[in-house]
């Protein structure tokens, strides 16, 4: 009795789930179900991408949105008009370095330049985002980039703001010496090499 009742609840499972028709189950000599092998069906599904872009889902730290972009085939070096920054350069500004790593690892341009001339670089070093910007020099961010104001990315983590808390402070200082550190120079310095 209970081989029947595991061989009907088979038979239904199969028939409701798998798609096997009436015509495939078939009765042996004792009359058993007998249930032929049935091709396995594969769907292939392209994933979509998130509604959120991915400079947006880059902006806001939404890994999960990231890895969608990223299997759904969403450029990681589509430009945002408005800015000319890419993903990366919002990752770096707000130090989600578990996006910059996913980012770079998918091709994104390290330096590409946004419409005033800031790298991902200078925008890391711009907030004191140490770890942000050794990823990125790892990854082999120039270091001496100039922007449209002719300033490097070691010249951004030497500003010094009026709105700079104390750690945003020691942390920009602490980014200039990774920065010195890899070959960073200011512009000055690059002025009297004659860069």
């Amino acid at each position: 009795m209970k081989h029947i009742l595991l061989t009907t609840i088979t038979v239904v499972l199969l028939v409701g789930c798998v798609g096997v028709s009436k015509t495939k189950i078939l009765k042996d000599e004792d009359g058993n179900l007998i249930i032929l092998p049935v091709e396995p069906v594969v769907v292939t599904v392209t994933p979509e991408p998130p509604r959120a872009s991915i400079h947006r889902s880059a902006r806001q730290g939404e890994i999960g949105f990231i890895i969608r972009h990223i299997d759904a085939g969403s450029d990681v070096n589509e430009v945002n008009k408005n800015s000319g920054q890419i993903a990366l350069h919002y990752a770096s500004i707000h130090n989600h370095v578990l996006i910059l790593k996913l980012l770079i690892d998918n091709g994104s341009n390290v330096n590409l330049k946004d419409k005033i001339g800031m790298t991902s670089l200078h925008l890391a070093s711009l907030g004191g985002h140490k770890d942000a910007a050794k990823m990125l020099i790892d990854s082999g961010a120039l270091l001496n980039t100039l922007n449209i104001h002719g300033e490097p990315p070691l010249d951004t983590a030497l500003k010094d703001f009026k709105i700079d808390l104390q750690k945003t402070k020691s942390n920009k200082n602490e980014t200039a010496n990774l920065l010195r550190k890899h070959g960073g120079k200011t512009s000055e310095e690059l002025k009297a090499e004659g860069k």
